[in-house]
């Protein structure tokens, strides 16, 4: 009998998980997980508390340079990309930030603002952590080979 490795994978990605606690909600699909990180227009983004500002100037001007303590990764920011790091409180969404940004500057900044936030998100400067998406699903697939005869 052939394995069908597919069939194994959309049966273990759409099967219901179990919640460890009475109370507890169960636990999100990957697949609501990708919608939910597509979705960036709705992500609050939180400045990390282990992330420090320090101002600089350089012949071009005044510009920002983000370090995370505990990861050891550092950001550049401009004056722009710093104004809008404030408002990164984990109530503001990605969408009030593109507004604000307008209303503040009259530019429509939505590509800097999304790259703005990857680039936080990718050097751990938020709150939030990247989600190794790839590398879940693999360790899903290899979980139901292991648990399949073949």
């Amino acid at each position: 009998m052939q394995f069908d490795w597919y069939a194994a994978l959309v049966e273990r990605l759409e099967g219901e998980t179990e919640p460890s606690q009475e109370n507890e909600e169960p636990a999100s699909s990957i697949w609501e997980t990708i919608e939910q990180r597509i979705q960036i227009a709705e992500f609050n983004p939180k400045a990390s508390p282990s992330v420090i500002v320090r101002e600089l100037k350089d012949r071009q001007g005044v510009y920002f340079v983000l370090k995370n303590t505990e990861e050891k990764t550092y950001l550049r920011l401009s004056l722009e990309e710093h104004s809008l790091w404030v408002q990164m409180d984990g109530q503001t969404s990605v969408r009030d930030l593109i507004v604000n940004h307008f209303e503040d500057t009259g530019k429509f900044a939505h590509a800097m603002v999304v790259h703005l936030v990857e680039q936080l998100l990718l050097k751990n400067m938020l709150t939030e952590k990247r989600v190794a998406v790839w590398t879940q699903l693999n360790q899903v697939v290899y979980a139901g080979w292991s648990n399949t005869s073949v």
